[in-house]
């Protein structure tokens, strides 16, 4: 593979719209180039690297539907640097979504359901959730408040269940010493 000219414009739709080698060269100098581009953007939207990925494989898979469908009559490569964009602020969105969502569903202090437990109590349970880190504190929420099993989150995640409960241990630990903490400054105070 030589230098590629992105600038050529009819040069990359022709390939593009080539053979498949041809299409495969042009795509993988695309997603050589976009790499830069793809890092600077997502991690101004505050984005971790496996997001980033992620948003840049859906991209692609989004640009080469476009092609398929003879779609793209513009820049091709000013056309993925839109996509690519478009799919991270569309992931940022759904991620703050979805957390908020949580927040408001699960983390409220509402959410431990047991009678008589007290209003603080309840605030100390959320303030110590909100300490862990977001593996650990999702990890408790999918096990103890939507009822998923250690091996189900192991597949989901792609991992085994001896991590899942490695981890899950971990988690309850680092719960358990928040709260304690916060509930010792309860007391502390009380007297």
């Amino acid at each position: 593979m030589g230098k590629f000219d992105f600038s050529n414009n009819k040069r990359l739709l022709k390939l593009l719209y080539g053979n498949e080698d041809e299409r495969d060269t042009a795509f993988g100098q695309m997603w050589l180039k976009t790499y830069k581009y793809c890092f600077t953007t997502g991690k101004g939207m505050g984005l971790s690297r496996e997001e980033i990925e992620d948003c840049r494989s859906e991209a692609f898979e989004k640009v080469l539907k476009a092609v398929d469908k003879q779609k793209i009559n513009i820049n091709p490569f000013d056309f993925l640097k839109t996509t690519i964009r478009n799919t991270m602020i569309d992931f940022v969105r759904r991620k703050k979504k979805d957390t908020e969502k949580e927040k408001e569903m699960i983390l409220d202090p509402g959410f431990v359901s047991i009678n008589g437990m007290p209003e603080a109590t309840k605030e100390k349970i959320w303030m110590a959730m909100n300490t862990l880190v977001p593996k650990h504190n999702k990890l408790l929420i999918a096990q103890y408040v939507y009822g998923q099993s250690q091996q189900e989150l192991a597949d989901e995640l792609g991992t085994t269940r001896n991590s899942i409960k490695t981890e899950t241990l971990r988690a309850r630990n680092a719960f358990q010493v928040q709260f304690n903490l916060l509930m010792k400054g309860q007391w502390d105070n009380e007297k």
